[in-house]
């Protein structure tokens, strides 16, 4: 049965007369054990024009709060100044002038504080896990969603390639076999908080080629209640760049 997503109608827009070119949205979402989400956006684009913003992006998840966006480039990077226009939208304006040709991430980040949809599965409570990145109107090369789940794996995962299916069925974590399959990739890996020294059950998510206006909505993921508490996961380093995540054989 469906238990709905709670998610939000997502568009996104540039100026009309520019075209720039999508290369890879990457979203990296951690689900915190007191249910709330983490999210660090990132827009690679190669410019077409000279530009000093983005008229519109999102809109993001509603709720969202401690919003904050740099635009990284080749001379480094820079602050990044988001202009609410309402319905949790925003307008990006840079620091500086991009140019025609060059390479530009956009970076944002922000909280949610939104409590996961319950259900039950076989008797035991689950959260239900549903998120999607906004849509832009324009072709995207390459999408990645990936989450970091309050899932801790034994201290010796270190590599995706030692995250097997039988590890992921020991955390009692259920999956739609069908959400799976209606990706180009589905790796599961460990997020490594530098800190405490603890990982992370994580999902590498990703489609290629999608079309404008396209969605991209990653679902059909349910998590034992027992793994949520009032107690905060710690904020995990950023997630391995798509090299370094392979599928497990």
């Amino acid at each position: 049965p469906d238990h709905g997503t709670g998610l939000p109608d997502h568009a996104a827009a540039l100026p009309v007369h520019a075209a720039p070119t999508l290369t890879q949205v990457e979203s990296q979402v951690t689900i915190l054990q007191d249910g709330r989400y983490q999210v660090r956006y990132r827009l690679t684009f190669v410019d077409d024009a000279s530009r000093r913003s983005i008229n519109t992006i999102g809109p993001f998840d509603r709720g969202h709060s401690q919003v904050e966006a740099i635009l990284e480039h080749e001379g480094g990077e820079s602050p990044v100044r988001l202009v609410p226009l309402g319905d949790d939208k925003y307008r990006a304006e840079f620091e500086i002038d991009t140019r025609p040709g060059g390479t530009y991430t956009l970076q944002v980040r922000y909280l949610v504080e939104r409590y996961l949809d319950t259900t039950v599965i076989d008797g035991v409570p689950h959260r239900v896990v549903a998120w999607a990145p906004p849509q832009w109107s324009l072709p995207i090369e390459q999408q990645v969603v990936t989450l970091i789940l309050p899932i801790e794996l034994p201290a010796g995962l270190t590599q995706p390639e030692q995250v097997t299916q039988e590890i992921v069925d020991q955390t009692a974590l259920f999956v739609e076999q069908a959400v799976v399959q209606s990706f180009d990739r589905w790796v599961y890996y460990p997020t490594p908080d530098e800190a405490t020294g603890r990982n992370w059950l994580s999902i590498y998510v990703s489609r290629d080629s999608l079309a404008a206006n396209e969605a991209m909505v990653v679902r059909g993921i349910y998590l034992p209640a027992r793994y949520f508490s009032s107690t905060s996961t710690p904020e995990p380093s950023p997630f391995a760049p798509p090299s370094q995540v392979t599928p497990a054989v």
